[in-house]
C-alpha cells in the first residue's frame, strides 16, 4: 500500500466514522463513545456495586 492509498483510506475511514448513524440515535460514534468513560470510571470506583 502506497502513502497516497494510506491517506485516501484514513480519509474515508474518518469521514464514515464521522457519520451520524441512525442505530445510535442520530449520534457519530465519536458521540456515543465520549459518553462511555464517564461510566466505567464510575463502575470501577464503586467496584462492590455492579454496573
Amino acid at each position: 500500500m502506497t502513502l497516497l492509498d494510506v491517506r485516501a483510506a484514513v480519509a474515508v475511514a474518518a469521514e464514515l466514522n464521522a457519520r451520524p448513524r441512525e442505530t445510535l440515535g442520530w449520534e457519530t460514534l465519536a458521540e456515543r463513545l465520549s459518553t462511555l468513560p464517564a461510566t466505567s470510571n464510575q463502575c470501577r470506583i464503586r467496584q462492590r456495586s455492579p454496573c
